[in-house]
């Protein structure tokens, strides 16, 4: 599932949860969607910009977000997401260091009634809610139609999470663009 979105489009989903609720901030304080929100680090710039973003948008519709920063260490993310389960919060968006290693975390939050958000990297072997992010085969033939212009020297770089979908949807897009035709790996 691929989704292409605005923050306000991908908050006003998180707020769905109930249909009587207003779009600024009149909603009761006991009756706010909490949102749980667990980024990989905050070492790429890109993502202290996202968060802003989030959280104030997330606000001005009445709702509340708890972020998390895992500083790139997998365990310390599981902790992040059991700790939102055990909150009860009704949503939680994750930036994953490890696409393939959150799969007993997002069960036990599915089991809890609680909606998951991949945001950026996608979650594998799991019952995701929403996947959010850029058109990662476009991207890669951009960079590679870059690259050309440039004499085929430097600019080029995989991006993505560690062992995520996207980096291979990147992939296809920059070998599309070499060799022509339609790539699969």
């Amino acid at each position: 599932m691929c989704c292409v979105a605005s923050g306000d489009d991908v908050i006003a989903l998180c707020l769905r949860k109930s249909g009587n609720r207003k779009r600024s901030g009149e909603v009761a304080e006991n009756d706010k969607i909490q949102i749980g929100m667990s980024f990989d680090s905050f070492v790429i710039e890109r993502w202290q910009r996202d968060r802003d973003i989030f959280v104030s948008t997330a606000k001005e519709l009445g709702s509340e977000v708890n972020v998390q920063n895992a500083n790139g260490d997998l365990e310390q993310q599981k902790k992040q997401i059991n700790y939102f389960i055990d909150k009860g919060m009704d949503v939680i968006v994750v930036i994953c260091i490890d696409s393939k290693g959150l799969t007993e975390e997002v069960q036990r939050a599915k089991d809890a009634g609680i909606k998951i958000i991949a945001y950026d990297r996608l979650l594998q072997n799991t019952d995701i809610d929403l996947y959010i992010s850029f058109d990662n085969e476009r991207l890669g033939r951009l960079c590679r139609g870059q690259q050309r212009c440039y004499g085929g020297k430097g600019l080029s770089q995989g991006h993505g999470g560690q062992s995520g979908d996207d980096l291979r949807f990147y992939a296809c897009g920059w070998l599309e663009s070499r060799t022509g035709g339609d790539v699969y790996l």
